[in-house]
């Protein structure tokens, strides 16, 4: 895995989390852009205490978890400004505008095996979009991801893992190559008396769970475990990166792993599945 060392040299675009007086190295659930050889790059930041400057840049990173909070806003039912997205100044035309999208979106229910079918139920997207780097070049920004609710029976969003497949525009660029979202939506998050503090806290608990699975507690709020989460997570990101000699090893093993890990009494189509 390669990590680009920048000792102050300009990068490009750095979507990472906000810090806060508890957080761990969140910037590995971010996402980073780097213009190189015309193209937006996406990949994983780490930034200085100030959060104003990338000190190092993971291109080969594309797939990120997240947590939605149930708010309505911009008509997404929930929503997260978590990845933002950076740049250090110089490597974009001033004032360039910059369009994060949602090109595709699935939706797995948690039951295992982890499947991803279509989500015609609901869409994704960005707010506002689009943005604009500064004078110099450079932003730091937070825009809303979100996903609607396309039905009208009243319901709220059917609780599961959202899987959103993402592209970078910019103008002058060559768009970015594929990323992915792997979101949270869960009624026992949607039913605590302080939704955005039990997000924190899940996002904590996952984060530190797929980081560590052999010595962090199984992630659990409320009650509810939520270890089938960072199972979605693991999936998603070996499907999508996988070692080139021993992927279809590696996809097998951990397909068998989940399935041992749960007991599913359904079968899932697998048209218009990932």
């Amino acid at each position: 895995m390669r990590t680009i060392h920048l000792s102050g040299l300009p990068c490009g675009i750095s979507p990472v989390w906000r810090r806060t007086a508890t957080a761990g190295p969140r910037w590995r659930w971010g996402r980073c852009g780097i213009c190189a050889n015309g193209q937006v790059d996406v990949g994983s930041a780490v930034l200085d205490e100030n959060d104003e400057n990338q000190l190092s840049f993971n291109p080969d990173t594309s797939v990120f978890a997240t947590v939605l909070s149930p708010q309505v806003l911009f008509n997404f039912a929930v929503w997260t400004t978590e990845p933002g997205i950076d740049a250090n100044d110089g490597p974009l035309p001033a004032g360039a505008p910059i369009t994060p999208e949602v090109t595709q979106l699935w939706f797995w229910d948690g039951k295992s095996p982890v499947q991803f079918v279509a989500a015609p139920h609901a869409s994704a997207g960005f707010a506002p979009d689009p943005f604009s780097a500064g004078p110099l070049g450079g932003f730091h920004y937070h825009p809303l991801f979100g996903i609607r609710d396309l039905t009208a029976d009243g319901n709220p969003l059917p609780d599961g893992v959202y899987l959103a497949q993402c592209r970078l525009r910019i103008a002058g660029l060559a768009d970015s190559a594929p990323y992915y979202f792997v979101a949270l939506v869960d009624a026992a998050i949607h039913g605590s008396p302080d939704p955005d503090g039990a997000v924190d806290e899940l996002r904590e608990l996952v984060f530190a769970y797929i980081a560590e699975p052999q010595t962090a507690p199984r992630p659990s709020l409320a009650g509810k475990d939520f270890t089938y989460f960072a199972d979605a997570f693991k999936y998603v990101e070996i499907q999508v990166v996988p070692e080139p000699a021993n992927s279809l090893l590696v996809l097998a093993c951990i397909a068998a792993a989940l399935r041992r890990r749960r007991v599913s009494d359904a079968h899932t189509t697998r048209s218009n599945t990932l």
